[in-house]
């Protein structure tokens, strides 16, 4: 099977972009996630990284990591954000109309309530990493 390698993309117009990822090591039980905000040229604009506690699985600190995306661009004032990351389920659910019984699905509500009332125009897409 072969490889093929995806580059980052810039966003276009008056978006940022912001990529997120998180890490869950089940051995020490040590998550994180990050977050990086780029312009249209790449120059990045703002970075950031979290330890989380009292994380379950790598599923939660995802959903956590995308509720930091909400929030952090939020208090930085865009209004034009194009959210990449790398969590598939987190990303269908967010752009989902459906409410669903998981057990993200608050923290979704959460985030997506913000992304509508916060931000002019909001692009939610998946990205490997």
């Amino acid at each position: 099977m072969g490889s093929s390698e995806v580059r980052w993309q810039p966003p276009i117009g008056p978006f940022v972009k912001v990529n997120f990822d998180a890490s869950f090591q089940s051995h020490s039980r040590q998550p994180c996630s990050g977050i990086i905000v780029r312009n249209e040229v790449g120059l990045v604009l703002e970075a950031s990284i979290q330890m989380h506690s009292n994380v379950p699985n790598a599923f939660v600190v995802e959903t956590f990591a995308f509720v930091r995306v909400v929030c952090f661009t939020t208090d930085l004032g865009f209004m034009h954000v194009t959210i990449e990351g790398d969590p598939l389920a987190v990303v269908k659910k967010a752009n989902s109309l459906h409410d669903d019984k998981s057990e993200i699905a608050m923290l979704i509500k959460e985030g997506t309530y913000k992304l509508r009332n916060c931000f002019t125009d909001t692009i939610i897409q998946h990205c490997f990493q």
